[in-house]
């Protein structure tokens, strides 16, 4: 068996390394493709929905996502979709894919006997789309859905939005729950971690001792 020279193994490595660098570089670029066609699916479904509209402040002109009717149409279904006891919560509130469902109602959704029918990039466009509108539902105190809640249906009325859920609702109580305790638990874990910082560094100089106990 004849001997490898050193520098025949050298060369061996450099291809195998330009190789892989090839591999990569071409499954990245699939990679992007795949994001852009998933990327134009979702704004073909929200075209077809007449959800965008062209920005002519810019030039050339750039076809954009209207937030505005966006928002309009979300709140619409969430209005309909209002709480008012502890049974309604079983089956009042919308999941986040009947949610997108009712804004994009003219495209299959997870489900339907026709989700399976669609090809691969219109139901990655979907998902995007999924995102995108559950993100539009924020729920501080002057968020879009609660002004539209509060302009719409009066100063008592809210947006509730859990985990996979969203309702509207008039009830103090469920405000209460969904809504006020968790921030307040949240106020307070933050106030206790700062506390706890503030007490570390006093500890560590103790100058600071005065100044961290006001």
């Amino acid at each position: 068996m004849g001997i490898i020279s050193t520098e025949a193994i050298e060369e061996q490595d450099t291809s195998a390394a330009e190789q892989a660098a090839e591999v990569f570089e071409t499954s990245l670029k699939e990679s992007g493709a795949q994001k852009v066609n998933h990327a134009l699916a979702e704004r073909r479904l929200f075209r077809e929905h007449d959800l965008t509209y062209v920005d002519r402040t810019v030039s050339p002109p750039v076809e954009k996502i209207d937030p505005g009717e966006l928002d309009e149409v979300i709140f619409g279904i969430i209005a309909a979709a209002e709480v008012s006891s502890r049974e309604d919560l079983d089956t009042v509130p919308v999941t986040k894919d009947k949610l997108v469902k009712g804004v994009l109602n003219q495209c299959p959704a997870p489900g339907d006997d026709e989700w399976e029918k669609l090809d691969a990039d219109t139901r990655e466009g979907w998902k995007l789309a999924r995102a995108r509108v559950w993100a539009r539902i924020q729920t501080k105190p002057n968020a879009k859905m609660q002004r539209l809640a509060r302009e719409r249906r009066g100063e008592a009325y809210v947006v509730v939005r859990e985990a996979d859920a969203v309702y509207a609702t008039r009830e103090p109580k469920f405000v209460r729950q969904a809504l006020l305790l968790p921030m307040l638990d949240e106020w307070e874990s933050k106030g206790t971690a700062i506390g706890t910082a503030i007490g570390m560094f006093a500890s560590y100089n103790p100058a600071l001792r005065a100044r961290a106990s006001r």
